[in-house]
This record gives C-alpha cells, sequence and structure tokens, in this order.
C-alpha cells in the first residue's frame, strides 16, 4: 500500500506541473488543463482513501499484535500447566495413543473386545474384593438371608412362600444361645419342625445362607418335609454369634 501511495504522489506532482505550466502561460491548451485538474482531484480522492486505508491497517495491525501477544501469553500458561501434569499425564497420554494405535489397526474383533472387558471386570471385581473390608456378619443379616433362600427354593419347587414367624423368632434366638452356652445341639419340641446346625469359617453373609442351605438339602427326608413340607405357613431362623461360630435355629409351623 505504501507504493501505491508513493506512485499517486508522483502522479499529482506531475499533474500539478501541467497546472503550474498552464499557468505561467507555457502555451498548454484549456482541454488539457480542465483534463488535469480532474485528474488531480480524482488522484486526490484516491490519495485520500488510501490514506485512510493506511490508518485502518494500522489499527488491524496493532490490535492483531495485541491479541498474538494475548494469544503467547495464554499458551505460556497452558504449557506451564501441562508440565504440572506430570507422569500421570503422560501415562494417560501413553494409554490413550495405545487405544488410539489399536483402533487404528481394525484387528480387534467385538467379541475380543467383549471378552476383554469381562476380563477387565472381573479383574476390577476381584481387586475390589481383596481391598474391601471385610463384611461385618450379623445375626439379622444370616436370619433374613436364609430366609429369602429357603422361599426362593419353596418357589422353584411349586410352593408358596413362607410367612415370618414373629412369635417363633424369639424361640428359635433363644434355642441358639442355649446351645452356645450347652455346647451342643439342642432341639426344641414346640415347634412344628426344626433343624439345628452349627456354621463356622465363612467370611460372609452369603456363604452362611448358601452352607445352611447345602445342610438343609444333604438329608432328603427332613428337606422334604421340612423346607418343602406343603402342611408349614410360617417360618423362623434364629441366629446367634458367637466366638465365631454361628448357631442357627430353624422352626416352622401352620401357625405363627
Amino acid at each position: 500500500m505504501n507504493k501505491t501511495i508513493k506512485t499517486m504522489l508522483l502522479l499529482l506532482l506531475a499533474i500539478t506541473a501541467v497546472i503550474a505550466m498552464t499557468s505561467c502561460g507555457q502555451g498548454v491548451s484549456q482541454e488539457i488543463y480542465d483534463s488535469a485538474i480532474q485528474q488531480l482531484n480524482e488522484a486526490e480522492g484516491q490519495l485520500s482513501t488510501l490514506q485512510d486505508q493506511l490508518a485502518n491497517a494500522k489499527i488491524v495491525e496493532l490490535q492483531y499484535n495485541e491479541l498474538n501477544k494475548k494469544f503467547e501469553e495464554l499458551e505460556a500458561k497452558y504449557n506451564e500447566k501441562m508440565s504440572e501434569l506430570g507422569p500421570a499425564e503422560a501415562g494417560c497420554e501413553e494409554l490413550q495413543a495405545e487405544f488410539d494405535a489399536l483402533k487404528g489397526q481394525n484387528t480387534v474383533t467385538a467379541n475380543e473386545l467383549a471378552i476383554m472387558e469381562a476380563k477387565y471386570e472381573e479383574l476390577e471385581a476381584a481387586y475390589k474384593a481383596l481391598t474391601a473390608p471385610p463384611e461385618v456378619i450379623t445375626e439379622d443379616k444370616v436370619e433374613q438371608a436364609l430366609f429369602s433362600l429357603i422361599n426362593q427354593d419353596r418357589v422353584n419347587h411349586g410352593l408358596s412362600e413362607l410367612a415370618w414367624g414373629k412369635n417363633m423368632a424369639g424361640l428359635a434366638e433363644q434355642n441358639s444361645r442355649r446351645m452356645e452356652e450347652l455346647g451342643r445341639y439342642e432341639y426344641s419340641e414346640w415347634a412344628y419342625m426344626q433343624e439345628i446346625f452349627w456354621a463356622v469359617g465363612y467370611s460372609t453373609v452369603d456363604e452362611v445362607a448358601n452352607a445352611a442351605m447345602r445342610v438343609w438339602q444333604s438329608n432328603q427326608y427332613r428337606y422334604e418335609h421340612g423346607l418343602l413340607s406343603k402342611a408349614i405357613s410360617y417360618c423362623a431362623i434364629g441366629a446367634y454369634k458367637s466366638k465365631g461360630i454361628i448357631y442357627l435355629t430353624f422352626m416352622a409351623s401352620d401357625w405363627p
């Protein structure tokens, strides 16, 4: 744009020279004079426009320089923050790169991915199980877990579920406590049917409940005439835990 302005200035000087020659009576015709005046006016107008454009260009240039400076400052802050992320960020980027590489290769089938995800979930569950605090086995949790398993077993055999016998619950718990006091199996004759056993060495409520069910099912006669009896409508489980041993009493009846 500076070169254009210089050209316009030279043109103005040439036109001015022609006008000056006319004014001095050096034989320039009126037509040439008028044409020179017109060109001079046009050139001045173009020169003024170019000067305005130049001024605007300088303003834009200043704005650009200011924005570029801010960009460089932000970029420096960004780089500083990125450097603070440390090994974790580097490890994340490495994993992302490996993942992108696998995606790009397109060699892993959907089935293989499903197997890998299942293995990952299995390992994650195992890790959580190892690092999780041990489950607190309480009497009421064991009672409710075993009660649910008994009813599920009855439903699986086409039988109706048993209701919880509130009156029997206290007697079942007393019987379990008495076993702990006497150190032996203690059978109460109050209930329609009962089974008593000890469960020890288990780390979760589900393990205790499932062990109890296996004991029930190991004796076919008591299993069929006990848990699967059609003559009972109510049951209760009394659990008592002492010194690592869980004493359990099951009572059932046709009334609560």
